[in-house]
This record gives C-alpha cells, sequence and structure tokens, in this order.
C-alpha cells in the first residue's frame, strides 16, 4: 500500500462471552439518537482508514454519561 493508504490490520479478539445484553440506557438512547451515532460512526470509519487508532471520550464529570456514549457508539459499529 502507498503511503496515502493505510493498512488497517485486522482485529484479533482477546476475549469472548456467550451473550450480553445492552444496558437500557443504550437502548433507550439508540432509539432516539440512532442517526447522530451512525454520523459518528461513518466519520470513525474514515479517520480509521487514515490511520487512527485511538479515541478518548473524556469528560472532568462523573456520571454525565460517557460509558453510555462509548457503548452506544460500540453498538453502531458492531452492526
Amino acid at each position: 500500500a502507498s503511503a496515502a493508504q493505510a493498512v488497517v490490520p485486522p482485529l484479533n479478539a482477546e476475549w469472548e462471552i456467550d451473550r450480553f445484553q445492552w444496558p437500557l440506557a443504550v437502548l433507550d438512547l439508540l432509539a432516539t439518537q440512532k442517526a447522530d451515532f451512525e454520523s459518528v460512526a461513518n466519520h470513525l470509519h474514515t479517520a480509521i482508514r487514515k490511520g487512527l487508532r485511538t479515541i478518548a471520550i473524556t469528560s472532568a464529570e462523573r456520571g454525565v454519561g460517557k460509558s453510555t456514549t462509548c457503548l452506544s457508539l460500540a453498538a453502531i459499529l458492531a452492526n
């Protein structure tokens, strides 16, 4: 691949689970804001193709939805 085309290595699962249930807060958020998360996912896919390897979801406060945001984004990216 040329320098302009980043090669994305395959992902290898570190661990597997038999089943997973999305938290209700995630399901509720995606029921009302799914298009917004899909838009972010599209931007992330583009950034990954350009070489992005790390993202951060952060806040100075507890309880403002960082984990819910991460899980919601993961749900969209998984599909």
